[in-house]
């Protein structure tokens, strides 16, 4: 079955073509909308579901697709959790004999910063003997190099080696596993259509998936890629496109939406790109409207204050309106403390130690009354 490739630049009206082939794959099959996250999730299906489609409508994450790719596999069991996985990589490093890594073993964001390169490592398939290689020739020609890629190395063998005893893979071996099987029996899928849409690019699992999908299982698959040939500010997910082209039978390619305002179609066609040639510059208008603060503080009181006016004067709806920030994990308290002082409510996704909320706070307590000794003011 064909592998159908969309592409085209932000507004190009992918989400015309990608759900308009789902609606009609609705009649005949059990098709899958795969989209980034679980608010897209639920975003796709209000709105596949004010065009009518409601029966038989099943959206879901990359992570809910491999979830069915799996059940279908027949690969059984769960994944080990990210709090799981935490403490096998703590574990790992901690057995090891470490002298040149010592000092960063022993900060509290090494096993995470661990865990992202074995997720790397794992999603592009690289086992440890081939990792082991890899750091050896690199620290070759270097001898000072030598007892840091040791170590590296054996970090990474040491957790792959306590995942196996425990005998539950992590997400990315366990996706791994269901590939395989799906590859070698490609009749366990069935058939089903899967359309992917909303990536702005994807990870060597999700190629892989694709695949998978199309190639082996034969399975009709629908992909969306904001991408245009030629253009600077696409050029980091160049390497996606090549490997999706080289799979499809049809690629449609989508040029620029002509209805948005002068000034953001300007913007959108000539970011990164050199001056010459983009013509002249519209107006900014009200279009694009440039904050400049004396911090970071200060930026973000400013932006706080453009949507509080949007709120209240501009009657624009709160699910609206998106602040974007380079790490808004690290910046989230400070987020939530600017934009409250102004009466301005944000949903926020970030990291925090359960015993700085208050449904933790009243857990660890009911524990510490329970099995160690809480007294009446831990109770109340």
């Amino acid at each position: 079955m064909p592998l159908t490739l969309v592409t085209g630049p932000a507004n190009a009206r992918k989400a015309g073509v990608v759900l308009g082939a789902y609606r009609a794959a609705l009649g005949s099959a059990e098709p899958l909308l795969v989209v980034p996250t679980r608010a897209d999730v639920d975003h796709y299906r209000r709105e596949l579901a004010a065009g009518g489609a409601v029966f038989g409508v099943r959206v879901t994450t990359f992570g809910g697709l491999m979830g069915e790719i799996g059940r279908r596999a027949g690969v059984r069991g769960r994944a080990l959790g990210p709090i799981a996985r935490e403490r096998v990589a703590a574990a790992a490093i901690a057995g090891a004999r470490l002298d040149g890594l010592a000092a960063s073993a022993a900060t509290p964001g090494f096993a995470r910063a661990f865990l992202a390169l074995a997720d790397e490592l794992e999603e592009r398939r690289i086992e440890p003997g081939r990792w082991y290689t890899a750091l050896r020739a690199w620290a070759a020609d270097a001898p000072d190099r030598a007892a840091y890629a040791e170590e590296l190395g054996a970090l990474y063998g040491a957790y792959r080696d306590r995942v196996a005893a425990l005998g539950r893979p992590d997400r990315a071996l366990r996706d791994h596993a269901a590939l395989d099987v799906l590859r070698t029996e490609p009749a366990r899928w069935g058939g089903a259509p899967v359309f992917l849409y909303g990536f702005d690019d994807l990870r060597p699992v999700q190629l892989d998936a694709v695949e998978t999908l199309a190639v082996h299982a034969a399975a009709p698959v629908t992909v969306s890629l904001t991408y245009e040939r030629g253009r600077t500010a696409f050029a980091g997910r160049g390497a996606a496109f090549q490997e999706l082209a080289a799979l499809a039978t049809e690629h449609v390619e989508l040029g620029p939406a002509e209805e948005a305002a002068p000034a953001l179609r300007h913007l959108e066609r000539t970011l990164f790109e050199e001056e010459e040639g983009a013509g002249e510059r519209p107006p900014a208008g009200d279009a694009v409207l440039l904050l400049e603060g004396g911090g970071e503080r200060a930026e973000l009181e400013l932006v706080a204050a453009h949507v509080a006016r949007l709120l209240r004067v501009g009657g624009v709806e709160p699910e609206e309106i998106a602040v974007v920030l380079r790490s808004p994990a690290e910046r989230a308290a400070l987020v939530e403390q600017v934009f409250g002082e102004l009466g301005v409510r944000v949903a926020l996704e970030r990291r925090i130690a359960a015993g700085h909320t208050a449904l933790g706070r009243g857990l660890v307590a009911l524990l510490r009354c329970a099995l160690a000794d809480g007294g009446a003011d831990d109770l109340l």
